[in-house]
């Protein structure tokens, strides 16, 4: 009997396909491994990508299809189903649990072209277990040379490319170098939202304004629940440092601290933004790395101002409030004259001396701190009377008064 074959393909971003891992390069090279080992094809499965299709993740529509494709054309025991290599099915124990997902629906088991023998015996076992530690050991080590790569890219004074560059700017140059260049259009918007707050005007009012005469975003700078600008988005605008002209002295100083190659500071015209990047080199350590780009137009003083405006508009801290909830009730917080101390600080108000004679330091007590106030009958005792709080959440606590003449 003729094995047959359904053939796996996922790939789930861009770059894949510039290193030659394409669905259709997949699936060709899967073609010529079964015409010469004569395994006939009778169906082929593209997982093709997107936030679904994840290595690790169970649940990706690729794999819904998959069980369903093979439900459906009755594989057996002897049919399998076919993928490039193991970290295509997943990485760790991905490829494990769709296997026996796979049996379970129809007996059918996974192979790839690199696999050693396609017995089921434990020395097979061990040799797929061997391809897939090898196959993530290759995964690793590629993540590390990704980054490596993108670091050395920063320190060359290339930009690197997002979804979306930073707003008032666009790409340019080669894909593997890209720098940025002015978007005037942006910059305009830029100009515009740096010169209202540094004369005062707050960032709601900025905000429906551009919503009102139709400004758009750039495309990807929307998150859930943003409807047009968002007061979040013009915060970070203005503490970008691409917008902020950079002094010469200031770009000296961050070659002293290393975050600048003094060759990429020679090519950097005086009053440039810095567009900062953090990465990790091959070891692992992570590093800021400032990368010159053009300035948008907007003044140092305006954008020092704008910047102050937003510091001193900064929400009241929640503190207070939850110095007020803990308050002892009854005895609430004066203000010192400024004759008498700090204006600012508060202090407890101290009972009448006649309520309270005296606190034993064996009660627990702290010192100044005055007890909540009774709300229950006091009961009589013998050379006064004694009363004892023991309300909800509150440490019961006795106080000894004057007894009655």
């Amino acid at each position: 009997m003729t094995k047959r074959a359904i053939l796996y393909a996922r790939v789930s971003n861009r770059s894949q396909d510039e290193r030659g891992l394409s669905v259709p390069a997949q699936f060709a090279e899967l073609r010529a491994w079964c015409d010469r080992e004569g395994v006939r094809v009778i169906g082929q499965v593209a997982d093709t990508g997107g936030k679904g299709s994840k290595r690790d993740d169970l649940e990706r529509a690729g794999l819904d299809e998959l069980y369903d494709t093979a439900e459906r054309l009755r594989l057996v025991e002897d049919d399998v189903v076919i993928a490039q290599s193991w970290d295509r099915f997943g990485e760790d124990d991905v490829p494990g649990w769709i296997g026996r997902r796979l049996a379970s629906v129809c007996g059918a088991r996974l192979r790839t072209p690199d696999d050693p023998n396609e017995g089921d015996d434990d020395g097979a076992d061990l040799l797929r277990l061997v391809g897939q530690w090898n196959a993530g050991r290759e995964r690793r080590l590629m993540a590390r040379r990704t980054r490596s790569r993108k670091l050395e890219l920063a320190r060359t004074g290339h930009i690197v490319p997002s979804h979306t560059p930073t707003y008032g700017f666009a790409y340019a140059g080669e894909h593997k170098a890209r720098h940025y260049e002015v978007h005037e259009g942006r910059a305009a918007v830029v100009r515009r939202i740096f010169a209202a707050v540094a004369d005062g005007t707050g960032i709601r009012t900025i905000v429906r304004s551009l919503d009102a005469e139709g400004v758009p975003l750039p495309p990807g700078k929307k998150r859930p629940g943003w409807r047009g600008w968002n007061r979040e988005f013009v915060r970070n605008l203005i503490r970008n440092d691409v917008h902020l002209p950079h002094t010469d002295d200031a770009l000296d100083a961050l070659v002293a601290s290393g975050h600048l190659r003094r060759e990429v500071r020679s090519r950097a015209a005086a009053g440039c933004g810095i567009w900062w990047y953090t990465g990790k080199d091959y070891e692992g350590d992570t590093h800021a790395v400032a990368v010159p780009v053009p300035s948008v137009g907007v003044p140092r003083a305006t954008v020092e101002r704008a910047r102050g405006r937003l510091a001193s508009n900064r929400p009241a801290s929640s503190a207070a409030g939850r110095l007020e909830a803990s308050r002892p009730r009854g005895h609430g917080l004066r203000r010192l004259r400024p004759e008498h101390g700090d204006p600012h600080r508060q202090e407890h108000a101290p009972r009448p001396r006649s309520s309270l004679l005296s606190v034993p330091e064996h009660w627990g007590h702290r010192e100044g701190h005055v007890p909540r106030p009774r709300e229950r009958p006091r009961r009589e005792g013998r050379g006064g009377r004694v009363g004892v709080d023991r309300g909800p959440g509150v440490r019961a606590a006795a106080h000894i008064v004057p007894a009655r003449p």
